[in-house]
């Protein structure tokens, strides 16, 4: 019988014990390739935290500015003043009018084209370096001081708001027993007084003032005391500091003013050894915060040698109260939004208080004046505070100064009746 048919061809049959040849197609072995963790579906991923993040609030401030900014700027504007003063005096001693007068009878009634000359070139100077600190971190310098300029005529709200706090403070004051003649009215009384000192007081005061502790002020004590309150290190360190102080002011009245000034020249010296020596270690940076207490012990030991023994044992009793103040905040503050608020408050009060304090030798440290000038002070900060503009105080403050010159150009009939403002 024959055998079945296959469907397919005849095929040469290999010889017996041959080696069997395939004819495979060449495959070329590529290297794995890594696949895209990007999903096919869905928003992308969030990106990885890069790290800690600073906190934002209507009321946090994260100020490119630091402490050792602002003390140099102190120091800036104080050698400023006395030398511009020096020069001013010099030039005022030539005139016949101060010719051969003695020094004690020319400082105790200043004329005011002595203070303000001389505090006008030294805001100038001021703010040059303030500029300059802002290019040499390559930084905006109305951004970097939270200028910030309301929208649309927003400001001219800002520059009325000053009229009713103008007009509130006068009210006050009838209210309360304020010094027949203070200071700064003797000086109104000077011939050619009243208009610069109106020019001054409306076009550069407000500004250099606002700038002064309302721009790097309150925000850097802001950012401040927030670290210090939210660290219970800091806290221990603040404390022994303020202890420190009070045996410091003691010594400086031994032998009173040699005592302080050789306390305050050795700390400055030793200050200086310790920043060169962290220096070199680190970065100046780090360096730096050496300053601040170097320079508080040098200041304290310079005034505490010029106060009585009574003031001295005043003012050692509120470092002491500080002291314990710091001790209850480390063993009962906890880090976190009660320290926060805390520090806002404190930085606030520091604001508000320091601008106060800065006037008063204009109103003859008289409580009445000086408690209302906290008023506005404090109605200035928190002004500042709650937009986070700078711009926004200096147009209050420009509104209640003009208020103020503008209500004595009037009672004065245009300033040449002066005795009418008396009260």
């Amino acid at each position: 019988m024959d055998s079945p048919q296959t469907p397919f061809p005849d095929l040469p049959t290999p010889a017996e014990d041959a080696p069997v040849e395939l004819d495979a197609p060449q495959i070329a072995l590529e290297p794995p390739q890594l696949l895209d963790a990007t999903p096919l579906s869905g928003p992308p991923a969030p990106p990885e935290p890069s790290g800690p993040s600073e906190p934002s609030g209507p009321w946090i401030e994260n100020p490119v500015w630091t402490g050792f900014d602002l003390l140099l700027l102190g120091c800036v504007l104080f050698i400023s003043i006395v030398f511009f003063t020096a020069i001013a005096f010099s030039i005022l001693r030539a005139t016949p009018q101060y010719h051969g007068k003695p020094i004690s009878e020319i400082t105790a009634n200043p004329s005011v084209w002595l203070v303000l000359p001389a505090q006008g070139a030294a805001y100038i100077v001021m703010f040059a370096v303030l500029y300059a600190m802002a290019r040499v971190r390559r930084l905006q310098f109305w951004p970097a001081l939270s200028w910030n300029w309301p929208s649309g005529s927003a400001w001219m709200g800002f520059l009325l708001a000053g009229i009713p706090l103008a007009l509130f403070a006068g009210i006050l004051q009838k209210f309360l027993p304020v010094p027949k003649e203070l200071p700064i009215e003797k000086m109104f009384l000077q011939p050619g007084a009243p208009q610069l000192l109106a020019i001054f007081g409306v076009v550069v005061a407000p500004f250099v003032e606002e700038t002064l502790f309302r721009g790097l002020l309150y925000p850097v004590s802001n950012l401040w005391f927030r670290g210090v309150l939210n660290s219970q290190q800091r806290i221990r360190r603040g404390r022994l500091f303020f202890l420190l102080l009070v045996p410091w002011g003691f010594a400086a009245q031994w032998r009173p003013p040699l005592g302080g000034i050789l306390l305050a020249v050795t700390v400055l010296l030793l200050t200086g050894a310790l920043w060169a020596h962290r220096a070199l270690e680190t970065n100046p940076a780090d360096a730096a915060r050496v300053i601040l207490p170097g320079t508080a012990f040098f200041a304290w030991a310079l005034i505490s040698s010029h106060l009585s023994r009574l003031s001295l044992e005043y003012a050692s009793l509120v470092l002491l109260g500080l002291v314990v103040v710091m001790t209850l905040l480390g063993t009962q503050l906890k880090a976190g939004t009660t320290a926060t608020h805390l520090a806002i408050t404190l930085s606030f009060i520091l604001t508000a208080v320091s601008f106060t304090l800065l006037h008063s030798d204009q109103l003859a440290g008289s409580w009445s004046p000086l408690l209302v000038l906290l008023i506005v002070s404090s109605a200035l900060t928190f002004a500042r505070a709650k937009t986070k503009s700078l711009a926004s105080s200096v147009l209050i403050h420009i509104g209640y100064n003009s208020t103020l010159f503008g209500g004595a150009f009037l009672a004065s009939d245009h300033f040449r009746h002066l005795e009418k403002l008396g009260r």
